[in-house]
């Protein structure tokens, strides 16, 4: 399966691997560079899962940040670990590390821990911010302090061990 950063039709559609990124344990990490080309990014890529908000309540542990919301605000209320994780809807790693979020949505609750999706392209202000330069980005936060950062696509046994 191809996983692309790009338009799926395009030549450079593979994705960016590293060898070793920011705090990835030694193991290859697969994301997106942000922001991207515009000249070869197709932004109409069909989304593969959209996690529900916080008015669905069977997803208290997970929720889209929406635009003009602050996520400083969503952080100051939270007592629990917020993981935030940076996503774009064209990056095609995003799109999966969404669907290895939702299915974490409850062992999340369960373990005191809040999730957040923040969109760069709808608050490049704060992918800035947290300097933010490959996607998927996650960071881990305690009373409103980044206690750890990781890029790069992570499956479930990984993003749970990251996050204990």
């Amino acid at each position: 399966m191809l996983i692309g950063c790009s338009d799926a039709g395009d030549a450079g559609s593979q994705p960016t691997i590293s060898e070793r990124d920011q705090n990835s344990q030694g193991d290859n990490a697969l994301f997106c560079e942000y922001p991207p080309d515009m000249a070869t990014t197709s932004h109409h890529a069909p989304s593969v899962a959209s996690p529900a908000n916080d008015s669905d309540q069977s997803a208290p542990a997970l929720r889209v940040l929406a635009a003009g919301e602050a996520l400083e605000d969503q952080i100051s209320q939270a007592s629990e670990t917020v993981v935030v994780n940076f996503y774009a809807e064209w990056c095609g790693p995003c799109r999966l590390q969404g669907l290895v979020l939702l299915q974490l949505e409850t062992t999340a609750s369960a373990n005191n821990a809040r999730i957040i999706k923040v969109n760069v392209d709808t608050h490049p202000a704060l992918a800035e911010q947290y300097e933010v330069s490959r996607l998927p980005t996650s960071l881990m936060l305690h009373e409103g302090r980044v206690m750890k950062r990781r890029v790069g696509l992570m499956n479930s046994e990984q993003l749970l061990n990251w996050i204990e």
